[in-house]
């Protein structure tokens, strides 16, 4: 079937624009030079987020027209801040639209007369990744300001090392975090018997969890 393809191609009797992911690309075309070279390849990356708010907003008043409700800034505020910490495997735009047509139905269905809100997006994304409610709803780079008091308050002693472990809490959930498909953080807690490694971690957890 492809010889036949690239034959056609060779010939110019088609002209195509094609579709692909990078991992079919290499397991499909990329291995066949022949089959490779009649296509110019042009590399689509993922959004930036200011690139993905412009997109939102783009699609903001059809989306409010499909489902008769109206879309809050602060829900696509918590739309783009959550989608740099939830669903990684998937990618922007498509995740955050994603997000936004199934609030839209929500509250459509059950309060018409009421906007959505920064709320039902959590309750969305509470949803389709099985985490509890209340875990997504407290996970904002807001609540991550408290964690060195919070700690603090469990371990005592130890300011200098929960220090260091906040900076690089509040660095891994901020706007700053370079990679988002990386883990928050790879932590081992380093010292003599008895200095308050475990209580720490368990501090940390209950703060996390």
């Amino acid at each position: 079937a492809a010889n036949i393809f690239k034959s056609t191609l060779a010939r110019g009797e088609v002209q195509i624009i094609g579709a692909t992911t990078l991992a079919e690309y290499k397991e499909y075309i990329a291995e066949d030079e022949a089959l490779a070279r009649r296509f110019r390849l042009v590399q689509v990356e993922e959004p930036s987020i200011d690139d993905t708010r412009e997109i939102l907003s783009g699609i903001k008043p059809r989306v409010e027209r499909n489902y008769s409700v109206e879309i809050t800034d602060e829900a696509i505020d918590t739309t783009l801040l959550m989608s740099q910490r939830y669903m990684r495997g998937l990618r922007l735009p498509d995740k955050a639209i994603g997000w936004l047509n199934t609030a839209c139905v929500k509250v459509e269905i059950n309060r018409p007369s009421e906007p959505v809100k920064p709320e039902d997006i959590i309750e969305v994304i509470a949803q389709e990744t099985r985490i509890p409610l209340d875990m997504v709803r407290r996970d904002t780079v807001a609540r991550f300001n408290a964690i060195e008091s919070v700690l603090a308050d469990r371990v005592v002693g130890q300011r200098e090392a929960i220090a260091s472990l906040a900076r690089r809490l509040r660095l891994n959930k901020g706007p700053l975090k370079e990679n988002y498909a990386r883990p928050d953080g790879v932590l081992l807690f380093l010292g003599p018997t008895g200095v308050g490694k475990t209580e720490l971690a368990r501090a940390l957890a209950g703060f996390l969890f």
